[in-house]
């Protein structure tokens, strides 16, 4: 294909050993996208959203390559929540390496399921999916053993997992807010946490408490 041959001239390398071709990107309501109708997304569109360009790679890792993959601005806001989630939790495991933590045994078996999922006719979704369980706890592991487990995938994600969620679009109080409530939480001072979040949304923010960690977005 012309990729192919661009990039291979311009190197002077061979790009790949494999070359796969997915199917369709839907826009909308549209039957796919295309660069004849002018209905094409960029990067750059992506970073003037203020959107993180590593949360399409995100989106497209929940589609098999050989199924259309739909786009919408609402599906990509949601593919990089599920991605700053991610990160949150391996910033919140980064801070308790130190904690010791019985060694297991589940590593090699993780492993073997996730390569099977990859060899299975790339079937990263799938794959996806088993990041998700180790993070949700379903799979019993140290910190240790799950922060090193989830480097070593995301060189094969490559959605850079281990970068900081970044906070500079919140303003400086709101931020404060946040670790002060986040501080009553691990103290168990559920009423003062309460206050600080009724506080926080009085300031145009709404926080949201899941298993995977904290959530923000404006009012």
């Amino acid at each position: 294909t012309n990729e192919i041959a661009q990039s291979e001239a311009a190197t002077g390398k061979k790009i790949v050993n494999y070359w796969l071709h997915g199917a369709f990107l839907t826009f909308g309501t549209k039957k796919k996208m295309t660069k004849s109708q002018g209905d094409i997304v960029t990067i750059q569109n992506l970073i003037e959203r203020g959107l993180d360009p590593l949360a399409y790679r995100y989106l497209c890792l929940t589609a098999h390559y050989r199924s259309k993959l739909k786009f919408t601005w609402e599906n990509l806001q949601a593919a990089q929540n599920a991605l700053y989630t991610l990160r949150e939790h391996m910033r919140r495991l980064s801070e308790n390496l130190e904690r010791k933590g019985k060694k297991t045994r589940k590593v090699k078996e993780y492993l073997m399921n996730f390569f099977k999922a990859v060899n299975d006719d790339l079937n990263m979704p799938k794959a996806l999916t088993l990041v998700w369980k180790l993070v949700r706890n379903e799979i019993e592991m140290n910190s240790k053993e799950k922060y090193e487990l989830l480097l070593a995938l995301d060189k094969i994600l490559a959605i850079d997992i281990a970068r900081e969620v970044p906070t500079e679009h919140l303003p400086l109080k709101i931020k404060e807010l946040v670790k002060k409530r986040e501080r009553a939480r691990k103290n168990q001072d559920w009423i003062t946490a309460d206050e600080i979040r009724n506080e926080i949304k009085k300031r145009g923010y709404l926080l949201e408490d899941t298993s995977e960690g904290i959530r923000w977005r404006k009012k």
